[in-house]
C-alpha cells in the first residue's frame, strides 16, 4: 500500500492530484474498506541478493518509494527504501575530509600540510588558507567538487603571491 493508494482513499478519489483520469483501478482503491483492496497489485519485490544498484533501478522503473524483499523461499525478509539506497553512497564527513587533505591538497596540489585547515559539515567543505599563487584557488575549488560526497565548497583562501 502506497501513500498514494491512502490519499485517494482518504479523499474519495481516485486520483487527487487530477494526473490519471477516470481509471476505473483507482476509483476501486477511492472505495476500499480493506487494506488488501487498497494495496497496490500485483506486489513488486526484491530479491534478498540483489545489488543495490539493482534495487535501485527496480525503484526507479516501478516509480515506487519501496520495495518489499524476499529471500530464497519467498518469504518476506524486509523492505528497502529510497532513502535505505541514497544513504550507501553519502560518505561521512571524516571519509571526504580526509580524501581533500590527502589527495587533493597533499598528492596532487603538493600542499605542505597544515597550509590550508579543511573543515566539512553534512559534506559542506570549508578550506581557510594559503595557497602559493591565485590561479590555484579555482584549482582547488574545483578539485575538491569532484570528491564524491561533497555537497559544496566555500573557500577563504589567499594567494601568497599575485601572478
Amino acid at each position: 500500500m502506497s501513500a498514494s493508494d491512502v490519499l485517494r482513499h482518504e479523499t474519495g478519489m481516485p486520483d487527487p492530484q487530477g494526473q490519471y483520469g477516470n481509471d476505473e483501478r483507482a476509483w476501486g482503491k477511492a472505495r476500499a474498506r480493506t487494506a488488501g483492496a487498497l494495496m497496490s497489485s500485483p506486489a513488486f519485490t526484491a530479491r534478498a541478493d540483489w545489488t543495490i544498484p539493482r534495487a535501485a533501478r527496480e525503484l526507479r522503473r516501478r516509480h515506487v518509494k519501496q520495495l518489499p524483499v524476499v529471500g530464497d523461499h519467498g518469504l518476506l525478509t524486509g523492505i528497502v527504501s529510497r532513502s535505505d539506497l541514497l544513504t550507501t553512497f553519502i560518505r561521512s564527513d571524516v571519509e571526504i575530509r580526509g580524501e581533500v587533505e590527502r589527495d587533493v591538497l597533499g598528492r596532487i596540489l603538493g600542499l605542505e600540510e597544515g597550509t590550508v585547515a579543511v573543515e566539512v559539515r553534512d559534506g559542506a567543505v570549508t578550506l581557510r588558507g594559503h595557497v602559493p599563487e591565485p590561479r590555484l584557488v579555482p584549482v582547488v575549488v574545483g578539485l575538491c567538487q569532484g570528491v564524491d560526497g561533497v555537497a559544496a565548497v566555500d573557500a577563504h583562501l589567499a594567494a601568497a603571491r599575485a601572478d
